[in-house]
C-alpha cells in the first residue's frame, strides 16, 4: 500500500508540473510581440492625448489603430497633416489593440 501511495504522489507531481508548464507557455506566447517588416498602412492621422503626452496615431479603414514612432523630424512633419490621409511604411509591433509602428517613410494622400 505504501508503494501505491508513492506512485500516486509521483504521478500527481508530474501531472501538476506538466499543467503549470502549459499555462506558463500559453501566457508567454500570448504576450509575445509580433514584429512585421516593411508594412505599409494607409489611414487617417490624428493626435491622441494631451500635451506633453500627445501621440500621433494612424487609423486605417479596417479599424486598426497604430501609434506612430520614429525620428522627431518625421513626426513633426506628420504633425502638420492631422486629419489627412497618409501612406506610411515601417515596422509594426502588435501586442494590444493599438499597434506600434516605427515609421521609416510616409506619403501624404490628398
Amino acid at each position: 500500500m505504501h508503494g501505491f501511495r508513492s506512485a500516486v504522489r509521483l504521478f500527481s507531481f508530474f501531472v501538476l508540473s506538466f499543467l503549470l508548464g502549459c499555462v506558463y507557455t500559453h501566457e508567454k506566447v500570448k504576450n509575445k510581440q509580433i514584429v512585421e517588416k516593411d508594412t505599409i498602412v494607409v489611414g487617417t492621422l490624428n493626435v491622441a492625448g494631451n500635451e506633453p503626452f500627445a501621440e500621433m496615431r494612424l487609423y486605417d479603414t479596417t479599424g486598426n489603430v497604430y501609434t506612430l514612432q520614429g525620428y522627431t523630424t518625421v513626426l513633426r512633419a506628420l504633425w502638420q497633416h492631422q486629419g489627412d490621409s497618409v501612406r506610411c511604411r515601417g515596422r509594426v509591433q502588435s501586442q494590444t489593440k493599438i499597434k506600434l509602428m516605427k515609421i521609416e517613410t510616409f506619403e501624404i494622400i490628398k
